[in-house]
């Protein structure tokens, strides 16, 4: 039966102002859905633990469980959300069956799957209706799920309960390193009306080892409640060729060798039956005491809420004349709901292996990743949502004090891992830290912080075996940190040397950054001197396109290694560099431009060679990497019209309202929170407190922010940025000047204390490009920025 009403909710409810704008309306949930988008289109709160959807079948791995075509084989709780990489979750499931089960095999999922003949997508709520006539609708809270069945009235009713379904690796090297069935538990009350119990899993992309998660269930109806097992080989052996007998037993029990489930079958035909499932990684009480503590209600309730709650947190943080133009309005606002998805809020759920982390101290966890979300979805998290982004740098401390002894640059199921090049939670960390979260108590710099930023810039971890890197761990930390201290450089011992020092120089900043900050003089010149040590892999005759000096191999007794070395070849685990190609990686120094510009020969030579990137398509925008190198005009005086020009072309090349309407994977949001970013005219140097300026796409946005909030001086109400855009029309977009709280700047760039506490920045445009911005160039480290 259902739970009681929550007295907290009802308050939080109390709460919410009603909205103008109903912003979920201007929400496409189908973008970034195929195409390899990989985006989630299932139901879920911000940032929500649970994310109910349906797991599909297919010729490929679908990493959010859903795709456009293959039969429905569950609906199920956990998921991912916009990743490459092996499949995670597709864990706590059920699925609806009409008809007998002597028809179909338990034991293989594929026997009971579903083709669907109706799909809706919408905040909150996913609806589709099966072949066999179920009608489908799903929502959720934080931890709990809500499922409502309507049978048809012909044929018995049935839900099944796999407590061994995942979603599986299918294709490529992935299936190498599938998600595994570690074992479960299931016990189903005599009414029918409940069960719980826990699945335990490993594997997939963060080579997790076994985790348990547990599940709490209630039905509306009575039904007839039956289990069963069977045995179990994994999904590399064809399962049981006949279907597992039915047991009268309230419990079943299995290791990885057997799967075990639960059928309820309901007696009335056309019966509406409403479950709610709550999931925990503490205990299966505690899954219950999730449903009892966030259920208000029903199904259509809980959408309702739901709406109502991405309208107040997420949705309305930008706030735009929405009819101005109907496609990019459609784009921001499903651009900030899929940047909101991801990392998990789990605060309540510490593992109980975690026996000393504080129960009040935040955790997060699906950071899929870190290398990823750090150039432009974290500095929107900490403008937008401040004082969840505090609760978020907190949690990556706590990571390293309570639970796996480093932060992560990927983390799932309560366990880092992988490494792509750095520990970039250093860059979030100095991010934070040099845009005023220093003054926030609740982040322990001193006790916590510092010590974790040091652990990642001083001690090497322990080697994890990993097949794709052999030689380093690719779990968390820096792998190559024995040569990155003893030499300067990364040779080719290391793998990914090129794109892992490009990174390390970075994550040294972001030490810096911090160890600056808090008075840690001759750390502070330490670690200023590593970030420069990028320059120790510049080789200065390698040429390609007409263009010398390009970040390069190096061997241990100095001499360059250009032996198989592509300029224009991005590479893989194995490989020099990662996931963007040298050229690219040559352009990602973001702290010491102005360096980058002498070694590259000079203004003209290094606009030339950006002018080179985007005519020839040596930039690809659906990779990282290359987020900020569009921007890079800006530092150059005269120039930052390129700027304007080319994200332009990006967005209308790149971007739309299609379902595959992404430029590769969505990475956890981080493509949308890149397209938020260039509608609002400004873009992020993470690691900095500067934003770049590039044109606004709208006349006029009121974006909410609560950086004034925290800290020193903090106010009890966020402040609105209002940025302007004058004479904005389809040919009217260059700008012509800027003015910052009436004052005018020749400046393409502003800090983030010019608008922390709010203001107006107003741009003029105009069709042709003028050179307004002739005055400060952006800061470097080798001009003397940031190293007072």
């Amino acid at each position: 039966m259902f739970c009681s009403k929550s007295t907290l909710f009802l308050a939080f409810l109390r709460q919410i102002s009603s909205q103008v704008v109903d912003y979920t309306q201007y929400v496409d949930i189908r973008i970034g859905t195929t195409g390899g988008g990989n985006d989630f289109p299932g139901a879920s709160v911000p940032f929500g633990m649970v994310k109910v959807g349906p797991d599909c079948l297919g010729t490929s791995s679908s990493t959010a469980g859903w795709n456009s075509g293959g039969n429905v084989t569950a609906f199920s709780m956990m998921h991912e959300h916009g990743t490459g990489g092996t499949p995670k979750y597709g864990v706590v499931a059920q699925m609806p069956y009409v008809g007998t089960l002597s028809s179909i095999n338990l034991a293989d999922n594929r026997t009971y799957s579903q083709a669907r003949s109706f799909e809706g997508f919408s905040v909150s709520r996913y609806n589709t209706v099966l072949k066999s006539g179920v009608n489908v609708t799903a929502t959720t809270t934080r931890r709990v799920a809500l499922l409502r069945y309507q049978f048809p009235e012909q044929g018995v009713a049935n839900v099944i309960v796999d407590v061994a379904h995942f979603i599986p690796a299918l294709s490529g090297e992935y299936a190498l390193f599938p998600e595994t069935y570690e074992g479960g538990e299931i016990s189903v009350s005599e009414d029918g009306m409940s069960y719980w119990g826990s699945g335990s899993y490993a594997g997939s992309w963060n080579r997790s080892p076994k985790w348990t998660i547990y599940f709490c269930a209630n039905f509306s109806v009575p039904s007839n409640a039956s289990t069963y097992t069977w045995p179990y080989q994994g999904l590399s052996h064809p399962p049981p060729s006949s279907s597992p007998p039915l047991s009268t037993s309230l419990h079943q029990v299995g290791g990885n060798d057997t799967g075990v489930g639960a059928v309820f079958t309901f007696a009335a035909p056309g019966v509406l039956v409403e479950s709610t499932i709550g999931v925990s990684f503490v205990s299966a009480e505690q899954a219950c005491t999730n449903i009892r503590e966030e259920v208000q209600g029903d199904v259509d309730d809980v959408v309702s809420q739901g709406r109502q709650r991405w309208n107040n947190e997420i949705l309305s943080s930008i706030q735009i004349d929405v009819q101005e133009n109907t496609t990019r309005s459609t784009m921001l606002y499903t651009s900030l709901y899929y940047t909101s998805l991801v990392p998990s809020d789990r605060q309540g759920e510490i593992p109980p292996e975690f026996g000393t982390w504080p129960a009040d101290e935040p955790i997060y966890d699906d950071f899929y990743t870190i290398w990823d979300i750090f150039r432009s979805s974290t500095p929107l998290f900490h403008l937008l949502w401040t004082s969840r982004y505090v609760d978020i740098v907190r949690s990556l401390i706590n990571v390293f004090s309570y639970a796996d002894g480093w932060m992560p640059d990927g983390r799932s199921s309560n366990y880092n891992g992988r490494v792509q090049g750095g520990s970039n939670a250093d860059v979030v960390l100095g991010d934070a830290f040099s845009k005023g979260l220093s003054e926030v108590s609740s982040i322990p710099w001193e006790a916590r912080g510092y010590p974790a930023l040091l652990q990642d810039a001083e001690v090497v971890p322990p080697n994890t075996g990993d097949p794709d890197s052999p030689e380093s761990s690719t779990k968390e930390g820096r792998g190559a940190l024995p040569e990155w201290i003893n030499l300067g450089w990364i040779t080719r011992n290391y793998t990914r040397s090129v794109s892992r020092a490009v990174e390390y120089s970075y994550n040294d900043f972001g030490v810096y950054l911090v160890a600056n900050g808090l008075g840690r003089t001759e750390d502070a010149q330490k670690y200023l001197n590593r970030s420069g040590q990028w320059a120790n892999m510049w080789n200065s005759n390698l040429t390609y396109q007409g263009f010398s000096g390009f970040m390069c191999p190096r061997d241990a007794n100095g001499a360059w290694n250009t032996n198989g070395y592509n300029i224009n070849s991005a590479g893989y685990w194995g490989d020099d560099t990662y996931e963007a190609s040298p050229w690219e990686y040559s352009f990602s120094l973001p702290h010491d431009i102005a360096k980058l510009i002498t070694l590259m020969g000079g203004d003209d030579n290094f606009v030339s060679r950006l002018d080179t990137t985007f005519q020839l398509g040596l930039n690809n925008v659906g990779n990282e990497p290359s987020f900020l190198t569009p921007f890079l005009y800006n530092y150059v005086n005269g120039k930052q019209y390129k700027t304007v020009n080319v994200t332009r072309s990006i967005v209308n090349r790149y971007f739309g309202i299609s379902s595959s309407g992404l430029p590769g994977n969505s990475d956890a949001g981080s493509m949308q929170s890149y397209l938020t970013w260039i509608f609002m005219g400004l873009y992020p140097v993470t690691g900095q407190p500067l934003y770049l300026l590039s044109s606004p796409w709208f006349s006029e946005m009121k974006v909410r922010i609560y950086t004034n909030t925290v800290g020193a001086n903090a106010e009890d109400h966020p402040a609105t940025l209002t940025i302007r855009a004058n004479n904005l029309s389809s040919t009217s977009y260059f700008v012509q000047s800027v003015t910052l709280d009436g004052n005018k700047i020749d400046r393409s760039w502003i800090t983030h204390d010019e608008i922390k506490r709010g203001g107006t920045l107003e741009f003029e445009l105009g069709p042709d490009p003028v050179p307004w911005d002739q005055g400060e160039l952006p800061p470097s480290v080798s001009t003397g920025g940031y190293t007072a």
